[in-house]
């Protein structure tokens, strides 16, 4: 299920790098693979999440 769903003309340009612990890295990955997102999708939608209740 990591395939875009986005219209692929409106591809983003930023980058945003966070540092994490393996242990860190690896429990991100599975709560991604578990919802059917890559990692950048899913970091996305907790910091619009955030950023919305903010």
């Amino acid at each position: 299920m990591k395939n875009a769903r986005e219209d692929r003309a409106r591809v983003r340009s930023e980058n945003l790098m966070i540092k994490l612990s393996p242990e860190e890295k690896s429990r991100f990955e599975k709560a991604a693979d578990d919802s059917g997102m890559t990692m950048s999708a899913l970091a996305r939608m907790l910091i619009a999440s955030y950023l919305n209740n903010n």
